[in-house]
């Protein structure tokens, strides 16, 4: 059986948990614990604690992508006691770009912090999934997911 802990997302009306823009989720299965994902702000945290989920007690962490809203608090969790491995695409922590109407791009990618925590990580704990990846048996993640239409082109 797996069970799927939603920590943070932007769906709100689920009191006492906080929504936010990012999005992460606690995945159990047979006693393994994957957190996926790690929000993109204090909500992450408070709703952590309000369900008693601690970091030290995670077996893995798996980033779907390099955005902030999903590696948002990659630091905390790094910092407060996870031991375990950290399943990312080789190019998680490159620089990102939104272009913006008024010809401005704000960088929205993962903090430089949390980039080079993430990149002094012992080789043997950080596992590049570039392509399709089974963690554990039946938890596996898809490595890239190809752009295929002219509408999911951003540009560069």
């Amino acid at each position: 059986m797996v069970k799927i802990t939603t920590l943070v997302d932007d769906s709100p009306g689920r009191p006492p948990l906080l929504a936010e823009h990012g999005f992460s989720v606690l995945i159990e299965k047979d006693g393994f614990r994957l957190l996926f994902d790690t929000g993109g702000g204090a909500a992450f945290r408070e709703n952590a604690q309000t369900l008693g989920v601690t970091f030290d007690s995670l077996d893995a962490l798996a980033l779907s992508h390099g955005h902030h809203d999903h590696t948002g608090n990659l630091t905390a969790v790094l910092s407060g006691g996870f031991a375990g491995k950290v399943y990312c695409h080789p190019d998680v922590a490159l620089r990102r770009y939104s272009r913006r109407d008024n010809g401005t791009y704000p960088e929205i990618g993962m903090s430089r912090p949390a980039a080079r925590q993430l990149s002094a990580l012992d080789p043997t704990r950080r596992i590049e999934t570039p392509g399709f990846t089974e963690i554990v048996e039946g938890i596996f993640l898809t490595g890239a997911v190809p752009r295929q239409t002219v509408d999911e082109d951003v540009g560069g």
